[in-house]
Protein backbone atom coordinates (compact mmCIF):
# COMPACT_ATOMS: atom_id res chain seq x y z
CA UNK A 1 0.00 0.00 0.00
CA UNK A 2 1.08 3.68 -0.99
CA UNK A 3 0.57 6.43 1.55
CA UNK A 4 -0.36 9.85 -0.18
CA UNK A 5 -0.30 13.05 1.34
CA UNK A 6 -1.84 16.09 -0.62
CA UNK A 7 -1.14 19.64 0.45
CA UNK A 8 -3.79 22.13 -1.68
CA UNK A 9 -5.85 24.55 -0.71
CA UNK A 10 -8.25 24.60 -3.61
CA UNK A 11 -10.91 22.48 -2.88
CA UNK A 12 -12.08 21.03 -6.45
CA UNK A 13 -8.21 20.04 -7.26
CA UNK A 14 -8.43 18.36 -3.73
CA UNK A 15 -12.00 16.38 -4.16
CA UNK A 16 -10.93 15.70 -7.43
CA UNK A 17 -7.09 14.08 -6.94
CA UNK A 18 -9.15 12.21 -3.50
CA UNK A 19 -11.22 10.93 -5.54
CA UNK A 20 -9.13 9.73 -8.47
CA UNK A 21 -6.41 8.30 -6.18
CA UNK A 22 -7.84 7.21 -3.07
CA UNK A 23 -8.11 3.36 -3.28
CA UNK A 24 -6.63 2.93 -6.79
CA UNK A 25 -3.86 0.52 -7.63
CA UNK A 26 -2.60 0.31 -4.04
CA UNK A 27 -3.07 3.72 -3.17
CA UNK A 28 -4.29 5.56 -0.20
CA UNK A 29 -5.09 9.07 0.54
CA UNK A 30 -4.01 8.98 4.18
CA UNK A 31 -4.40 13.11 4.88
CA UNK A 32 -4.83 16.51 3.18
CA UNK A 33 -3.66 19.65 4.20
CA UNK A 34 -4.56 22.90 3.11
CA UNK A 35 -1.64 25.04 3.68
CA UNK A 36 2.52 24.48 5.23
CA UNK A 37 1.53 25.14 8.38
CA UNK A 38 -0.70 22.32 8.51
CA UNK A 39 1.13 19.72 6.53
CA UNK A 40 3.89 20.03 8.67
CA UNK A 41 2.21 19.61 11.60
CA UNK A 42 0.73 15.95 9.36
CA UNK A 43 4.68 15.71 8.47
CA UNK A 44 6.34 15.55 12.03
CA UNK A 45 3.12 13.41 14.31
CA UNK A 46 1.98 10.96 12.08
CA UNK A 47 1.92 7.55 13.58
CA UNK A 48 2.09 5.90 9.86
CA UNK A 49 4.31 8.20 7.69
CA UNK A 50 3.03 8.82 4.38
CA UNK A 51 5.25 7.79 1.46
CA UNK A 52 4.42 10.29 -1.30
CA UNK A 53 3.31 13.98 -0.68
CA UNK A 54 1.52 15.99 -3.21
CA UNK A 55 2.36 19.91 -3.14
CA UNK A 56 1.07 22.84 -4.10
CA UNK A 57 3.54 25.45 -5.00
CA UNK A 58 1.52 28.19 -3.61
CA UNK A 59 -0.24 28.00 -0.68
CA UNK A 60 -1.91 30.55 1.81
CA UNK A 61 1.38 31.02 4.68
CA UNK A 62 3.95 30.25 2.00
CA UNK A 63 4.88 28.00 -0.84
CA UNK A 64 5.06 24.39 -0.99
CA UNK A 65 8.64 24.46 -1.97
CA UNK A 66 9.24 25.24 2.12
CA UNK A 67 8.41 21.62 3.13
CA UNK A 68 11.00 20.51 0.54
CA UNK A 69 13.57 18.01 2.44
CA UNK A 70 16.88 19.46 0.48
CA UNK A 71 17.83 16.15 -1.02
CA UNK A 72 16.27 12.89 -2.64
CA UNK A 73 17.34 10.98 0.76
CA UNK A 74 14.39 9.30 2.58
CA UNK A 75 10.88 9.65 3.08
CA UNK A 76 8.62 10.73 1.94
CA UNK A 77 9.30 11.82 -1.93
CA UNK A 78 7.78 14.74 -2.67
CA UNK A 79 6.23 15.92 -5.86
CA UNK A 80 5.27 19.42 -6.65
CA UNK A 81 2.38 20.46 -8.22
CA UNK A 82 1.15 23.13 -10.40
CA UNK A 83 -1.50 24.67 -12.62
CA UNK A 84 1.98 27.06 -14.19
CA UNK A 85 4.40 24.94 -16.01
CA UNK A 86 6.90 27.93 -15.23
CA UNK A 87 11.07 26.43 -15.97
CA UNK A 88 12.17 28.05 -12.82
CA UNK A 89 9.23 25.90 -10.92
CA UNK A 90 10.70 22.42 -12.04
CA UNK A 91 14.39 23.87 -11.22
CA UNK A 92 13.25 24.85 -8.23
CA UNK A 93 11.69 21.49 -7.36
CA UNK A 94 14.81 19.91 -8.17
CA UNK A 95 17.04 21.37 -6.29
CA UNK A 96 15.65 21.63 -3.03
CA UNK A 97 15.08 17.64 -2.96
CA UNK A 98 11.19 17.15 -4.74
CA UNK A 99 11.23 14.22 -7.00
CA UNK A 100 8.74 15.22 -9.43
CA UNK A 101 7.02 18.38 -10.96
CA UNK A 102 3.68 17.75 -12.38
CA UNK A 103 1.02 19.70 -13.96
CA UNK A 104 -2.49 19.44 -12.23
CA UNK A 105 -3.97 18.78 -15.37
CA UNK A 106 -2.14 15.67 -15.80
CA UNK A 107 -4.29 12.53 -16.70
CA UNK A 108 -4.62 10.18 -13.08
CA UNK A 109 -3.33 7.22 -14.98
CA UNK A 110 -0.55 9.76 -15.23
CA UNK A 111 -0.61 11.14 -11.92
CA UNK A 112 -0.18 7.28 -10.53
CA UNK A 113 2.67 6.35 -12.22
CA UNK A 114 4.26 9.49 -11.10
CA UNK A 115 3.60 8.43 -7.35
CA UNK A 116 5.15 4.94 -8.25
CA UNK A 117 8.06 6.10 -10.01
CA UNK A 118 9.51 8.17 -7.51
CA UNK A 119 8.37 5.67 -4.48
CA UNK A 120 10.32 3.13 -6.47
CA UNK A 121 13.33 5.65 -6.04
CA UNK A 122 13.18 7.67 -9.53
CA UNK A 123 12.10 11.12 -10.41
CA UNK A 124 9.65 12.80 -12.45
CA UNK A 125 10.01 15.98 -14.20
CA UNK A 126 7.33 17.02 -16.68
CA UNK A 127 8.24 21.03 -17.86
CA UNK A 128 7.94 20.46 -21.44
CA UNK A 129 5.99 23.35 -22.25
CA UNK A 130 7.09 25.38 -19.32
CA UNK A 131 9.58 28.14 -21.64
CA UNK A 132 6.62 28.22 -24.31
CA UNK A 133 3.88 29.40 -21.92
CA UNK A 134 6.36 32.00 -20.03
CA UNK A 135 7.33 33.82 -23.36
CA UNK A 136 4.12 33.77 -24.73
CA UNK A 137 2.55 35.67 -21.79
CA UNK A 138 4.98 38.36 -21.53
CA UNK A 139 5.93 37.83 -17.75
CA UNK A 140 9.05 37.46 -15.69
CA UNK A 141 8.91 34.13 -13.66
CA UNK A 142 8.71 36.62 -10.40
CA UNK A 143 5.76 38.55 -11.87
CA UNK A 144 3.87 35.10 -13.37
CA UNK A 145 3.70 34.07 -9.68
CA UNK A 146 2.33 37.63 -8.95
CA UNK A 147 -0.24 37.43 -11.39
CA UNK A 148 -1.15 34.31 -10.05
CA UNK A 149 -1.63 35.41 -6.61
CA UNK A 150 -3.95 38.48 -7.37
CA UNK A 151 -5.90 36.29 -10.19
CA UNK A 152 -6.89 34.17 -6.38
CA UNK A 153 -7.74 37.74 -4.88
CA UNK A 154 -4.93 37.83 -2.99
CA UNK A 155 -3.83 41.30 -2.13
CA UNK A 156 -0.80 42.68 -2.15
CA UNK A 157 0.29 42.36 1.24
CA UNK A 158 -0.78 38.64 1.11
CA UNK A 159 1.45 38.36 -1.81
CA UNK A 160 4.55 39.94 -0.21
CA UNK A 161 4.19 37.70 2.61
CA UNK A 162 3.68 34.45 0.64
CA UNK A 163 6.66 34.74 -1.42
CA UNK A 164 8.92 36.20 0.70
CA UNK A 165 9.23 39.68 -0.91
CA UNK A 166 8.82 43.63 0.26
CA UNK A 167 4.83 45.13 -0.45
CA UNK A 168 6.92 47.45 -2.22
CA UNK A 169 7.97 45.24 -4.35
CA UNK A 170 4.77 43.61 -4.83
CA UNK A 171 3.76 47.19 -6.19
CA UNK A 172 6.80 47.52 -8.27
CA UNK A 173 6.15 44.49 -10.24
CA UNK A 174 2.73 45.27 -10.88
CA UNK A 175 3.19 48.69 -11.82
CA UNK A 176 5.07 47.06 -14.58
CA UNK A 177 2.90 44.42 -15.56
CA UNK A 178 -0.11 47.30 -15.44
CA UNK A 179 1.87 50.02 -17.71
CA UNK A 180 3.95 47.42 -20.27
CA UNK A 181 -0.02 45.49 -20.85
CA UNK A 182 -2.13 48.64 -20.36
CA UNK A 183 -4.51 47.16 -17.61
CA UNK A 184 -7.18 49.15 -16.61
CA UNK A 185 -8.09 47.01 -13.49
CA UNK A 186 -7.09 44.12 -11.18
CA UNK A 187 -10.49 42.19 -12.90
CA UNK A 188 -8.90 42.68 -16.36
CA UNK A 189 -5.38 41.51 -15.25
CA UNK A 190 -7.24 38.55 -13.47
CA UNK A 191 -9.05 37.80 -16.68
CA UNK A 192 -5.95 37.87 -19.31
CA UNK A 193 -4.06 35.65 -16.71
CA UNK A 194 -6.63 33.35 -17.20
CA UNK A 195 -7.14 32.72 -21.04
CA UNK A 196 -3.34 32.68 -20.89
CA UNK A 197 -3.76 29.41 -18.70
CA UNK A 198 -1.41 31.39 -15.88
CA UNK A 199 -4.53 30.79 -13.19
CA UNK A 200 -4.02 26.75 -14.10
CA UNK A 201 -7.54 26.85 -15.41
CA UNK A 202 -8.72 26.32 -11.52
CA UNK A 203 -11.71 28.73 -12.23
CA UNK A 204 -10.66 31.42 -9.79
CA UNK A 205 -9.42 34.80 -10.83
CA UNK A 206 -13.19 35.86 -11.44
CA UNK A 207 -14.92 38.90 -9.50
CA UNK A 208 -11.76 40.50 -8.29
CA UNK A 209 -11.78 44.03 -6.68
CA UNK A 210 -10.72 46.95 -9.04
CA UNK A 211 -8.20 48.31 -6.94
CA UNK A 212 -5.08 49.75 -8.25
CA UNK A 213 -1.68 48.21 -8.51
CA UNK A 214 -0.43 49.89 -5.34
CA UNK A 215 -3.54 48.75 -3.61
Amino acid sequence: MIRVGIVDDHPVVVSGLRADLDGRDGIVVAWVAASVAAARVHLATDVEPVDVVLVDVLLPDGRGFDLLPGSLDGRPRFIVMSGVDLPHYGATASRRGAAGFIDKATPTTQFVEAIRTVVGGGTVFDVKHAETIREGIGLTPREAEIVQLVGRSYTNHRVAGTLGISIKTVEAHLRNIFRRHRFASRTQLALWAERRLLLGGDGEGNGLPDEPPGG
